[in-house]
């Protein structure tokens, strides 16, 4: 009787992990789907990743043993939350920070791709579902300047900022700046045929396009320095074909703007607090 009731509790336990590792494996791939296209769909499926997570510790001997590993990034991350609370405990709010810290409990999201996506086929899936997505959106973005139309009524013609299927040109544009970076290392330390070379080529190349498209100073800067980084870990060669791409494209947008592309820049990060609206007053209010 005692060793039937073992077996039975063993094949529990064993099905608690197949059914979790299934669970978060779904999460993780609707979180790749949904996360260029709706924020709230992105925790819901990051919830149910960590769900899954849980199911599998739960269904273990000893809980956490197999499903917790040491990263490359963990002693960047700590040091991140340690700085975070420290300005949280300095704040001259503290209640209201001590509220907004809870954002540092994302950083699960991270650890739960490091932990459970461990073969590369599961990691060149997650990959093509995230840049696919990104493309939909990219094309979205096109479709609302192009025409103004805006299913969910976001987007807003007078501005010439597209938001995609965000609320925010702001998210929009960082959103596809970090794939376009991560697309970019897929394509300089990926060997791939080139057809498909080719293709990631015209998806970085859509998506970057979008990210003009919205507008967004902080989404341009980032996606600048993120490329540099990208390039720079390639080597010195790469590091220089990105500079040298990066000057005769500025010339070449020079000129297509008539040599108005200094000015441009210039009044982009002008500071006036005199002013109460435009980019001086913004950049005035962000200093």
């Amino acid at each position: 009787m005692t060793g039937r009731l073992f077996r039975i509790l063993r094949g529990l336990r064993d099905d608690g992990q197949a059914w979790g590792s299934v669970l978060t494996w779904v999460g993780l791939v609707a979180f790749c789907a949904a996360s260029p296209i709706s924020i709230a769909a992105t925790n819901i499926s990051w919830g149910v990743a960590l769900a899954g997570l849980l199911v599998q510790a739960l269904s273990r001997d000893e809980h956490f043993a197999g499903l917790v590993r040491r990263t490359d990034l963990d002693a960047p991350l700590a040091c991140f939350v340690l700085a975070s609370l420290l300005s949280v405990f300095h704040s001259l709010d503290l209640a209201s920070s001590i509220v907004e810290s809870r954002s540092l409990g994302l950083m699960v999201i991270f650890f739960l791709f490091a932990w459970q996506v461990e073969t590369p086929a599961k990691r060149k899936t997650l990959v093509r579902i995230l840049i696919v997505s990104s493309c939909v959106s990219a094309l979205y973005g096109w479709i609302q300047f192009m025409t103004g139309w805006d299913l969910l009524g976001h987007y807003r013609p007078e501005s010439k900022k597209v938001c995609g299927f965000f609320g925010l040109h702001l998210t929009y544009g960082e959103h596809l700046s970090m794939v376009i970076c991560m697309g970019m290392g897929l394509l300089l330390w990926t060997d791939a045929k080139r057809p498909a070379r080719a293709g990631g080529v015209l998806a970085l190349g859509l998506m970057a396009s979008a990210v003009l498209l919205s507008g967004s100073k902080g989404a341009l800067l980032s996606l600048g320095a993120g490329l540099g980084v990208v390039f720079a870990l390639r080597g010195r060669k790469a590091l220089a074909l990105y500079v040298v791409g990066g000057i005769l494209l500025c010339i070449a947008v020079d000129i297509l703007m008539a040599h108005r592309l200094w000015g441009n820049i210039v009044a982009l990060f002008q500071i006036d607090a005199e002013q109460k609206l435009g980019p001086a007053a913004s950049n005035a209010h962000r200093l």
